[in-house]
């Protein structure tokens, strides 16, 4: 029997081995990516629609109402008294003007007092579902709270009425809770454990919190629906905190713009509190209004009382001066011409009089540089030049007539000065009773019907846009971080090998391998259960390409061997030898895969002796195992030994490689892949020929080239490549770090004994 000594001789590859080029991300990529990982982006889109599920269930719904009003602009005390001359105190943007005092401090306070909006009372639930199971009377809500550890949270539907809760002012923002003891009893705590008061609902009580300056705490519970062992957190805000709590949740918008028209939106989530809100509002609102407006005339009304007794002097002055003029000059009376004159100077007086009387009404409230008064200012500078014209006029007229017409014109300018302040004082009285106001509330707030919040389609729609968006940002950053090369082609050019056979994705191998997983069992050949596979028929493509390249070189042993573990290399190895011995052939199958050999496992065999087993001094027959496929015998690992790299650079090894040639047409060598073990360059140098399988999709192209460069260190040529699994899915890719010395990979190939 003859011993090999010599190693195959080391050829150069008959490719060039590239450089390894930077990977491209177009358009084809992409769409082949996502066809390809189409499950991936199911789930996340999944994921999305059920986290907007969750976000449905848990939020609290928001329930919104609307109240509107009118501001109708000429409706002021002061407008009605002086007509146009008054529309400058409103200005323009009125209405934006009064939508801020409706969400002003002296609007909301009384909407705080009104609705006790300052007292604030909140079931004390368990933390992120306790809110939601509550709302719901949820089963699982009503189980929980039999747990004796539970039983402070509420779990259901529950009520607390509190009108009345006064704390000193050091105690105000702090929390007190409220412990339901029995129905209708209950104790309040500060914080969670010291007892202030025990109570009862529907009676006032009050306790002594500061013994020093006597402040009390005073409450009024007027009902309670909740299960004993309850408890509720009870706070009292200051004002300005519930103006602010209150003023987050309110809304005022002119609609149409420039209309008058304002709506108020309420939000809270509780819809018949949403509705009160909104009403509150507008009706506090509405009451300022009035008695601003009544204010305003009361003012305006009480300094013309101060002017109507000098007026109504300068009216009986200037009669009585007329009548004594007249009884001294015999009567005389005026011509056409003259009353003419009196008629037009009397009127300019008498408007010249009221915009200096409108002007000091409008200085109550405001200053010299307003608009409006400057309005004024400008209007009684026209009426001096017309009177001043006028009085140009009289200076030519005879003195007799210019005395009489000078009296005439004081009565009756005097005269209507004081009609025309008695009406205005009428019209402010009017005012004043409150029953003018610029200010109708034309909607009041209904109840709402749905929640404005959470909407389901907006939800949906969001967890399906951001579940597709981060499986896109996933998938997109998977390709991008892909270091493995998909294509054979490019595993052949970064190996400087050609590749003898592309093994496709088998779905029926995979099924028995789950099968085998799930059962416990052992695994069967995919040549033998589904001989037209198209697996099957690429390994019987192999067989072809062997017989005529490597058959060729005198030699009988070929090794299998690959860079990392899972590859396949074995299936590939098992099913070959099988369709060798179909040509038929006698085929020996070695497995030297000393640390995790599986291949008896695929002929439904035991480990028996093996391998380890001939080196140690066992002969050829005690470890040949035939199979089930006629020609084919195997020589499993036998043993797992602690050394295997030592005992396959045993003399023996070499022995066993000899006499398995001298035995069978075929010898096929199973070995540790590359990468992670020497094996494969210990047994490289025994054997006639190397096969190199690799996994698409599963290799960086310098994972490749270094599969290639370990064996040819060792002086093992690579005769071939098998690329398995061609066309299972884009996405695979192997890591690798950078060292001191290079990349280096890790692998954790362990042993696998049985």
């Amino acid at each position: 029997m003859s011993v090999i000594q010599d190693p195959t001789p080391i050829t150069e590859p008959a490719f060039a081995v590239p450089q390894q080029q930077e990977s491209s991300f177009g358009p084809k990529e992409l769409a082949a990516t996502l066809f390809a990982n189409w499950m991936l982006l199911v789930f996340f889109l999944l994921a999305g629609l059920f986290l907007a599920w969750i976000y449905l269930y848990l939020a609290k719904p928001i329930y919104k109402a609307n109240a509107t009003v009118m501001i109708e602009t000429k409706s002021n005390a002061m407008m009605m008294a002086y007509g146009d001359a008054g529309a400058g105190v409103m200005g323009f943007g009125q209405t934006l003007a009064e939508i801020e005092v409706m969400t002003s401090q002296l609007v909301l306070s009384r909407v705080v007092a009104d609705m006790k909006a300052d007292i604030v009372v909140s079931p004390r639930h368990f933390p992120v579902i306790g809110e939601a199971l509550a709302r719901r009377n949820s089963v699982f809500g009503t189980a929980f709270a039999q747990v004796p550890g539970l039983r402070r949270y509420v779990w259901s539907a529950t009520e607390l009425t509190v009108p009345t809760f006064d704390v000193p002012r050091p105690y105000l923002e702090r929390a007190f809770t409220v412990h339901v003891v029995a129905p209708g009893k209950y104790n309040v705590l500060l914080g969670e454990k010291l007892v202030i008061l025990e109570a009862e609902v529907g009676k006032s009580a009050a306790a002594v919190l500061d013994p020093v300056t006597g402040g009390e705490l005073r409450v009024f519970v007027s009902d309670m629906k909740a299960p004993s062992g309850a408890h509720f957190q009870l706070r009292k805000l200051s004002t300005l905190s519930a103006i602010r709590r209150l003023k987050s949740t309110l809304d005022a918008v002119e609609d149409p713009k420039g209309s008058g028209v304002v709506e108020i939106t309420a939000k809270d989530s509780d819809r018949p509190r949403a509705a009160a809100l909104a009403n509150a509002v507008a009706n506090a609102y509405l009451r300022q209004n009035v008695e601003r407006r009544s204010a305003e005339a009361a003012q305006t009304l009480a300094f013309l009382k101060t002017q109507l007794p000098g007026i109504k002097a300068k009216v009986e002055a200037a009669e009585g001066a007329l009548n004594g003029y007249r009884l001294r000059n015999s009567s005389i009376d005026l011509d056409k011409e003259t009353d003419f004159v009196l008629t037009e100077s009397a009127d300019i007086e008498r408007k010249r009089n009221e915009v200096l009387q409108k002007r000091a009404e409008l200085l109550l409230t405001l200053t010299a540089v307003h608009p409006s008064v400057k309005a004024l200012d400008i209007q009684s500078a026209r009426l001096s030049e017309q009177s001043e014209r006028v009085q140009q006029a009289i200076a030519k007229m005879p003195e007799t007539q210019q005395e009489l017409l000078s009296l005439r014109r004081e009565v009756e300018v005097n005269t209507s000065l004081y009609t025309t302040m008695l009406n205005n004082m009428q019209q402010l009285e009017v005012a004043e009773a409150g029953t003018l106001g610029n200010v109708r509330i034309i909607n009041e707030a209904s109840v709402p019907g749905g929640p404005f919040k959470p909407q389901p389609l907006f939800a949906i729609v969001a967890g399906v846009i951001a579940g597709l968006a981060i499986g896109l940002m996933v998938l997109i950053l998977m390709q991008l971080m892909d270091q493995a090369e998909h294509d054979p082609a490019a595993i052949e050019r970064f190996a400087g090998v050609p590749a003898y056979a592309t093994v496709p994705y088998s779905p029926a191998q995979q099924k028995m391998i789950r099968l085998r997983d799930k059962s416990g069992g052992e695994g069967q050949l995919l040549v033998v259960t589904s001989p037209h596979d198209p697996a099957a028929e690429s390994i019987r493509s192999l067989r072809t390409t062997l017989h005529f390249s490597v058959f060729e070189s005198g030699r009988k042993s070929i090794m299998f061997t690959g860079p990392t573990p899972g590859i396949g290399k074995s299936f590939v190895t098992a099913n070959l030898a099988a369709v060798l011995a179909q040509v038929p052939m006698k085929v020996i199958l070695i497995d030297a895969d000393l640390r995790r050999g599986t291949i008896h496992n695929y002929y439904g065999l035991d480990r028996g002796k093996g391998l380890s087993n001939y080196v140690l001094g066992a002969g050829i027959e005690e470890v040949l195992q035939p199979t089930s496929v006629s020609g084919l015998s195997i020589i499993s690992t036998g043993e797992v030994p602690p050394n295997p790299s030592e005992l396959l650079m045993s003399p023996r090894f070499i022995q066993l490689i000899a006499e398995a040639e001298a035995q069978a047409d075929m010898v096929l060598v199973d070995t540790g892949p590359i990468l992670a073990v020497t094996d494969a360059g210990i047994i490289g140098r025994v054997v006639g020929g190397t096969l190199l399988v690799f996994k698409a999709a599963q290799h960086s192209g310098r994972e490749i080239t270094e599969s290639v460069k370990r064996l040819a260190q060792v002086g093992v040529r690579v005769n071939g490549l098998v690329i398995n699994q061609v066309g299972r899915s884009r996405g695979y890719y192997g890591y690798y770090a950078y060292g001191k010395y290079g990349y280096y990979y890790s692998y954790g190939y362990k042993s696998n004994e049985k």
